[in-house]
C-alpha cells in the first residue's frame, strides 16, 4: 500500500516536523492530515490540520495529540466523506532509522478503537518520522496495522518516501544501464524500475513510449487501448505487419508480442479497452504515473480530470500539423505535464468542448451539423507522421526521467512545444489571462 499527496500539502507538513531536526532535538512534533482512500492500494493525503500550541502535549519527552485537535480533524473529514485520518510524529533523536516506540504501539489501537466507535468504518494511517528516515502502517477496518511501502509527493517533480524505517540505499542497477547513470542515477532508475506507468493509447506515439520508457528501465508498464490494427498503421505502428491487418489483432496485442520478445526484464500488462469505459478508467487507481497519447478529445477531458482529482501526475503528448488552404504552416510537437497545483490541459487550451460534442457524433450527424452551420469545420483527423511522433515521445521520455531525477531548466508551466519548421521552443500562454479554471481551479494572472 503506498499514500500519495501534493507537494504543496508536503511541503506544510515537513515545515513542521523538521522543528524536530532543526531546533530543539528533544521536542516531539506532528501533524494530522485527512486521507481519502483511493482502490484498494492508495491513500491520498487530502487535508492537513496545522496545529497549534494548545494542540500538541510536548511534555514527559513525547507528544500528544489533544482531543479538540483530533475532533477538528475527523469532523471535517467525515463531512466531507474520506476515509480516515493520518498521524505523523518524530523521534528527534532517530536519524538513518526510526520504528513505533512501545507508547505508541500501545497506545495508537486505542485511538483507533474510539475513533471507529464515533466513526465506524474509518481507517487510519500512523506515520513516524526521523532525520533521514519514516516507518508509516496502516489501521484497516477488522484488522490489524499494515505496513505501509512509500510516501508519492507530487508536484513539479516526482519525490518518492521509502516508509519502512530505514534510510535505503538503492541496488545497483544492471549493467545493460551503465551508460544511462549520468543522466539517471541508481535511485532514479530504481524509482523507474518499481513505478506503475500507464500509457493510454497504442497508436503512433504510444507504441513509441512504451519501447523508450521499456529501455529506460521502467518495470511495470500498462498499456490501453481499443483500436485494431489498420493498413494505414503500418508506416508508423512500430512492430505491426500486414499479417496482423489481416488478422484485425489490436494494437496493444502487437506491442505485448514485441515486448515479450525483449530481454529487458520488465513487464507490460495489456487492456483492450478505452478510459471512457469507468470500469477500465477505475483500473489506473494504483498507477504511480500517466501518460496520454491519445488524439481525441474527451478521453484527453476523462484523464485530465481523473488526474486533477486524485493527485496523479500526468503527462500528456502529441503532435501538431497547422496546414491553410494547402500550405504547411506549422509541425509541432507537444510534452504538456499536469501535476497538483499546476494548470491543467483545460487551462492550456488543450481541450476543446466543441471538438468533444462533434467526436460524440456519428460521421454523417457531423457532417450535417457542419452544412447547416451548426459547428465549424473542425478536421477530426489527426496527423500521423512518425519522425514527429518521435520527437514528442523521446521529449516525454527524457521529461519523465526528469521528474524522478530533475536536471531541465524548468522555465514556464510544464508545457513543452517544439517547432520543427523554425526549429524553437515556443512559448506557450495559457487559455484566459482572468479566470479560475473550472476544472482544477488554478488561477493565473489574476487582478
Amino acid at each position: 500500500m503506498i499514500i500519495r499527496t501534493s507537494e504543496i500539502i508536503w511541503t506544510q507538513i515537513d515545515q513542521i516536523l523538521n522543528r524536530s531536526f532543526n531546533q530543539n532535538r528533544t521536542l516531539e512534533w506532528g501533524i494530522i492530515g485527512v486521507v481519502e482512500k483511493l482502490g484498494d492500494e492508495v491513500f491520498l493525503i487530502r487535508e492537513i490540520f496545522l496545529p497549534t500550541q494548545k494542540d500538541l502535549d510536548q511534555s514527559e519527552g513525547g507528544l500528544i495529540f489533544s482531543s479538540p485537535y483530533i475532533r477538528r480533524a475527523q469532523l471535517w473529514a467525515q463531512r466531507q466523506g474520506k476515509s480516515g485520518l493520518v498521524f505523523f510524529h518524530t523521534h528527534p533523536l532517530a536519524n538513518d532509522q526510526v520504528s513505533f516506540s512501545w507508547f505508541d504501539d500501545t497506545q495508537e489501537p486505542l485511538l483507533i478503537k474510539n475513533l471507529r466507535e464515533i466513526w465506524p468504518g474509518s481507517e487510519h494511517i500512523s506515520i513516524v518520522v526521523g532525520k533521514n528516515a519514516y516507518k508509516g502502517r496502516v489501521y484497516l477496518q477488522g484488522e490489524r496495522a499494515q505496513d505501509l511501502m512509500k510516501l508519492y509527493v507530487i508536484g513539479r517533480t516526482i519525490k518518492v518516501i521509502s516508509l519502512f524505517g530505514n534510510r535505503v540505499q538503492p541496488p545497483m542497477p544492471s549493467h545493460i544501464f551503465d551508460r544511462a547513470k549520468e543522466v539517471t542515477s541508481a535511485g532514479a532508475l530504481q524509482i523507474l524500475k518499481d513505478m506503475k506507468i500507464a500509457i493510454i493509447g497504442a497508436g503512433g506515439t504510444g507504441c513509441l513510449m512504451v519501447e523508450l520508457l521499456r529501455r529506460a528501465g521502467c518495470g511495470n508498464l500498462l498499456l490501453i487501448d481499443d483500436d485494431i490494427v489498420e493498413d494505414t498503421n503500418l508506416n508508423r505502428l512500430l512492430f505491426a505487419s500486414s499479417t496482423d491487418v489481416e488478422e484485425k489483432n489490436k494494437k496493444v496485442s502487437v506491442a505485448l508480442r514485441a515486448n515479450d520478445q525483449c530481454v529487458l526484464e520488465n513487464k507490460l500488462e495489456i487492456i483492450d479497452g478505452n478510459v471512457t469505459n469507468p470500469s477500465v478508467l477505475h483500473k489506473l487507481s494504483g498507477i504511480d504515473l500517466l501518460i496520454g497519447c491519445i488524439d481525441k478529445d474527451y478521453p484527453r477531458y476523462v484523464l485530465n480530470d481523473f488526474a486533477v482529482k486524485y493527485f496523479m501526475p500526468y503527462v500528456d503528448l502529441g503532435s501538431e500539423i497547422g496546414i491553410a488552404g494547402e500550405k504547411l504552416q506549422s509541425l509541432d510537437a507537444r510534452v504538456t505535464y499536469v501535476y497538483p497545483g499546476g494548470p491543467c490541459l483545460n487551462c492550456r487550451g488543450l481541450i476543446d468542448h466543441e471538438r468533444i460534442r462533434l467526436e460524440g457524433l456519428q460521421l454523417q450527424e457531423r457532417r450535417r451539423h457542419i452544412g447547416l452551420g451548426y459547428c465549424q469545420d473542425i478536421d477530426i483527423k489527426q496527423p500521423a507522421v512518425m519522425e514527429l511522433n518521435m520527437r514528442a515521445a523521446s521529449f516525454a521520455a527524457l521529461f519523465i526521467r526528469h521528474l524522478v531525477q530533475p536536471f531541465l531548466d524548468q522555465g514556464g508551466e510544464m508545457d513543452f512545444r517544439e517547432s520543427i519548421t523554425s526549429m524553437t521552443i515556443k512559448k506557450v500562454g495559457l487559455k484566459s489571462p482572468k479566470m479560475e479554471c473550472a476544472v482544477c481551479g488554478y488561477k493565473y494572472n489574476f487582478v
